[in-house]
C-alpha cells in the first residue's frame, strides 16, 4: 500500500500507464498476420542487413560463451537441422548453426540470417533426437515466421515500451515531486505495465505460433510430433528447464499449461501429415533441394573448405573468403560441387545462391 505522499506523485504515471495501455489496444491492430495452424511459412530470401544481424548476434554471444569443439555434439545439432531444411526444400539456404560450450546453459535461439544457437547444456539434457529436433524445430519455426524480424507495428510498440521511463519522469517533473525512489518507482512501474501490457503478450503468441510450426516442421521432416509433445510435457514442471535467469529456456515462454492445451489441439493434424507426408503438396516456399548446373552460388561465411570429396575428413583443396563466387554443378546431401574459382566440394551451409 503506498502512502499518501507517495500515490500523490505517481497518480499521473498511473494515468498515464493506463492511458497508453487504452489508446494501445483500442487502436493497434494485430502486429503481424497470424500464420495459418498446420502452414509452414515461406521462408523470404534472406537480406545483407539480416545477415548482418546474425553475424553481430555470433560475435556478442561468442564474447560470453566459447564456440564447442565437441565434433560429435556439433554433428548431431548440424544433421538434425539438415534434415529439417532438406524437408521442405530450403537447404540451400545458408543456416548458420553454432554450437557454445556451456553445460550449465540449457537453452536454444534464432535470430535473423538464419542463426541458429544451441548451448551444449541443452544437448546434454535432452534424451533423445526426437526431443534435440523438438526445440531446433520449434526456433526454426520462429525464423520461417519471421519473428526475429520484427514487424512495424512490433517495432512501435517495443518503442513505446522503451521511453515509458522517460515519459514517467517527465510527467513527474512537471508535478515537482520526481525525486530519489519515488522517480526510480515510477520509472519502473511504467516499463513493466507497458512490457505487460504491449509486449509480452505478442511475444507469447509468437511461442505458441513456433511450437505449431515446430511439430508440423518435424512431421514433414518424419519425426513422430507426438514424440515432441511428450518433450514439452516432460519439461513443464523440470527445473532444469524453468529454472532462473535471462537464458532460462522458459523464461519467456507461455504457461505450460497453455502451451500443452495448444500443441494438444494442433496434434492432429501434424500426426496426420507424419503419416501421409509428401501428400500435402509443396509447402509454401519449398524450392528444390537439387542445386542445377550452371547455378552462381556466393561465400556467406568468413570463410569455407573446398574439399577434394564431399567429406570434413577430404583433402583440403583452398579456402575461399566471404563474398566470393563459386560455380555450383551438382550436389550430395548438404554438400555442393563447385567448379569455379576451384574444383572440389563445399559445405552448402556456408553459401548462398545469387
Amino acid at each position: 500500500m503506498l502512502n499518501g505522499s507517495l500515490h500523490s506523485v505517481l497518480r499521473p504515471v498511473l494515468n498515464l500507464i493506463m492511458v497508453i495501455g487504452f489508446l494501445s489496444a483500442s487502436g493497434c491492430g494485430p502486429l503481424r498476420q497470424p500464420v495459418p495452424p498446420g502452414e509452414i511459412p515461406e521462408k523470404p530470401p534472406v537480406t545483407a542487413a539480416e545477415e548482418e544481424v546474425g553475424h553481430q548476434v555470433l560475435q556478442d554471444l561468442s564474447e560470453q560463451y566459447d564456440l564447442d569443439t565437441d565434433d560429435a555434439r556439433i554433428n548431431r545439432v548440424r544433421k538434425l537441422v539438415d534434415k529439417l531444411t532438406e524437408a521442405i526444400g530450403i537447404s540451400q539456404e545458408p543456416w548458420h548453426v553454432y554450437v557454445f560450450n556451456a553445460p550449465d546453459v540449457i537453452n536454444a535461439a534464432a535470430t535473423q540470417g538464419n542463426h541458429l544457437f544451441v548451448w551444449s547444456g541443452l544437448v546434454n539434457e535432452v534424451k533423445n533426437d526426437d526431443e534435440l529436433v523438438t526445440v531446433l524445430a520449434h526456433e526454426m519455426g520462429h525464423i520461417l515466421a519471421g519473428h526475429p524480424s520484427p514487424s512495424s507495428g512490433e517495432q512501435a510498440m517495443q518503442g513505446i515500451s522503451s521511453i515509458g521511463g522517460t515519459i514517467a519522469s517527465e510527467v513527474l517533473a512537471a508535478q515537482g515531486g520526481a525525486v530519489g525512489l519515488a522517480a526510480d518507482l515510477a520509472q519502473l512501474l511504467v516499463e513493466a505495465s507497458l512490457n505487460a501490457i504491449l509486449v509480452n503478450p505478442e511475444s507469447q503468441r509468437q511461442e505458441l505460433e513456433a511450437d505449431v510450426i515446430g511439430i508440423h516442421l518435424m512431421a514433414e521432416a518424419g519425426f513422430n510430433p507426438q514424440l515432441g509433445l511428450d518433450f514439452w510435457r516432460r519439461i513443464k514442471d523440470s527445473p532444469d528447464f524453468s529454472g532462473g535467469g535471462a537464458l532460462s529456456f522458459l523464461s519467456t515462454h507461455p504457461s505450460s499449461e497453455e502451451r500443452i492445451e495448444a500443441l494438444e489441439q494442433n496434434l492432429p493434424a501434424a500426426m496426420d501429415r507424419f503419416h501421409h507426408r509428401g501428400s500435402f503438396g509443396p509447402v509454401v516456399g519449398v524450392k528444390s533441394t537439387n542445386a542445377g548446373a550452371g547455378e552462381r552460388w556466393r561465400v556467406v561465411e568468413d570463410a569455407v573448405s573446398v574439399r577434394k570429396d564431399p567429406s570434413d575428413q577430404a583433402d583440403l583443396v583452398k579456402n575461399l573468403e566471404r563474398g566470393v563466387e563459386v560455380l555450383v554443378t551438382d550436389r550430395n546431401g548438404r554438400w555442393l560441387q563447385i567448379s569455379e574459382p576451384e574444383r572440389g566440394w563445399v559445405r552448402g551451409v556456408g553459401l548462398s545462391p545469387n
